[in-house]
């Protein structure tokens, strides 16, 4: 069977030796057989390993390309006559460099090809490479030595401890550590705990004032009555991505009806997992946000939590690392090189490509947060450039955060929630409220008083901001450093960051605080990272400011403090 074909040449993107090709001729179309005959010589040689007929007109070939002298690295070459995808639950055979979706791979005659590591047996789904060589632990560990959890059908519940479908408790951030599906319910932060409502996250006992907020508003800028998005007045209509700082990192996000308004669900794929952050938004029928989570993924064993004690000689168990962190890591691409040549009836073509070895590397990281806001802000990349993001189409971009003049009050937190994007750019934030991340605080003091936990804490679960005395052990009298008040701590020239001390006197273990900088909340840029530290306390200092932890290398403030709309990292403390 003969087939129409227009002829032009193919582009190869070697990061995953992704590549597809059609033909054309410049002048006239031509009629050729059906056959079209791929071959290549590659360093290394590549060895066919077999061939199969799947459809009428469709014609795969498979060769392999054995590296390092062990590993087999498979090609594996499709080209078809507008057929339907063969493998219709892989949403994205990609690699960093160059995503493509099945439809495009086959929505066309032409010819497709798409390396893979694994055996193949001429039947089975590919086994995707992303990367030629990764030299991160921390990705390896994700990948090749957690198990997989839940399954399409049966996704992992995240709102419990074992994965069951009771709702035990929520949070705004949900922390995964392995591959797999997850799902979460539509529940406002922390409004259910221990398997009950915990009116105490959306309501406060603090005394009526204009500075309390109470209850706590929802999107429409109503008052929250119960724990679930459906029982007061939303209606879901689908989810979707609204940033994430890796490739591909989560996918296949869903709204699924069923009771208590049901919930989301999406994949973590064991082929680019690692460590990352994302934002996933759920939407009604308009296109309005009604609420969003932040999805966390890290090998970083969180609840593993250092106790720290303060100079009013307060215990709190801090989190090991900043909310949201991303290790630095180096990515190797090692030097390849190839010759491909196509063949189409009595024509032929070579293309010759070659790579040469690189490394990148990028700093450690974590995302930034305004205060009393309970959504994420983007990372950098370890310097004072923007980590690249994605969006919820794919796109890669190094772009700034957007910033926009939010009106204060009530509609300022309105606006938090409608945008969890973007940054509110009047200084002062809100500029009302005393008790956004600690539902019954009314006062501006420094102090060790409990911090109840509420829907806009951006903690996970079993963690809350802490208290405005929390950092006071960090140095000698519990006040700003000056020449009598040295740090309780060692400053770390190649991490950048302090290492604080556990105890006073410089006892004890020690607590790494990252300087990573802060996001300008008059344009979304980044600025002082790798010299500056900056990091929230749950408490305001004012109406128009919040407590904060800031240091440099020469010194350090516990009891600092800050306009609202500043974008610092957030230092987790066990409830």
């Amino acid at each position: 069977m003969n087939h129409l074909i227009k002829h032009y040449f193919p582009s190869l993107v070697l990061s995953g030796l992704f590549f597809s090709a059609s033909c054309t001729d410049d002048n006239e179309m031509m009629r050729i057989s059906n056959s079209i005959r791929f071959t290549s010589d590659v360093r290394n040689a590549w060895l066919p390993v077999g061939t199969r007929s799947m459809a009428e007109d469709t014609h795969p070939s498979v060769s392999s390309l054995e590296t390092d002298g062990m590993n087999l690295l498979y090609l594996h070459t499709l080209y078809a006559d507008s057929i339907e995808p063969q493998f219709a639950d892989n949403a994205s055979p990609s690699t960093r460099a160059a995503p493509a979706s099945a439809g495009d791979m086959y929505e066309t005659f032409g010819v497709s090809a798409y390396s893979y590591t694994g055996d193949w047996n001429g039947t089975e789904l590919p086994n995707y490479m992303y990367d030629v060589s990764v030299d991160s632990p921390h990705t390896k560990t994700l990948r090749e030595l957690r198990t997989v959890l839940g399954t399409k059908e049966a996704p992992y519940n995240l709102a419990n401890g074992k994965g069951g479908s009771a709702v035990e408790n929520t949070a705004n951030c949900y922390v995964i550590g392995a591959p797999g599906y997850y799902s979460f319910p539509l529940v406002y932060g922390n409004a259910i705990k221990d398997g009950a409502a915990n009116s105490s996250a959306y309501t406060s006992a603090a005394a009526s004032s204009s500075s309390i907020l109470n209850p706590f508003v929802n999107h429409a800028g109503a008052g929250i009555k119960a724990p679930y998005l459906t029982d007061n007045g939303c209606t879901p209509a689908y989810a979707e991505l609204v940033w994430q700082d890796a490739s591909s990192l989560v996918s296949e996000i869903r709204y699924n009806t069923g009771s208590n308004g049901g919930n989301i669900s999406f994949k973590v794929d064991k082929h680019t997992i690692q460590q990352g952050n994302a934002v996933i938004a759920v939407k009604d029928a308009s296109g309005t946000v009604l609420w969003s989570w932040h999805i966390w993924v890290t090998d970083e064993d969180v609840d593993n939590a250092i106790e720290v004690t303060n100079h009013q000689n307060v215990r709190y168990r801090f989190m090991p690392v900043p909310l949201g962190w991303c290790d630095g890591e180096t990515v190797t691409y090692g030097a390849r090189g190839c010759k491909v040549r196509f063949t189409a009836g009595e024509q032929t073509a070579d293309i010759a490509v070659s790579q040469n070895s690189s490394t990148v590397t990028t700093g450690g990281n974590h995302p930034y947060y305004q205060w009393g806001r309970k959504d994420p802000f983007r990372p950098s990349n370890g310097g004072n450039g923007n980590k690249t993001w994605y969006d919820a189409n794919g796109t890669a971009s190094a772009a700034h955060m957007k910033v926009e003049a939010f009106p204060y009050g009530t509609e300022c937190i309105r606006n938090y929630i409608l945008k969890p994007d973007v940054m509110q750019k009047n200084p002062s934030g809100d500029n009302t409220c005393r008790n956004l991340w600690n539902a019954d605080n009314n006062t501006y003091s420094a102090n060790d008083n409990q911090v109840v936990k509420t829907v806009y804490d951006p903690c996970p679960v079993g963690f809350k901001l802490p208290a405005n005395n929390a950092f006071t052990g960090f140095t000698t009298t519990g006040g700003n450093t000056s020449n009598t008040s040295p740090a309780n701590g060692t400053w770390d020239s190649a991490r950048k960051g302090w290492n604080f001390y556990a105890r006073a006197n410089r006892t004890g273990q020690q607590i790494f605080f990252p300087a990573s900088g802060s996001r300008n909340y008059s344009d979304g840029s980044l600025s002082l990272v790798g010299s500056y530290g900056l990091y929230w306390l749950a408490g305001p200092n004012n109406e128009r400011s919040g407590w904060r932890l800031n240091f440099f290398s020469s010194y350090v403030n516990p009891l600092g403090n800050y306009y609202r709309s500043a974008g610092y990292g957030v230092f987790p403390a066990q409830e």
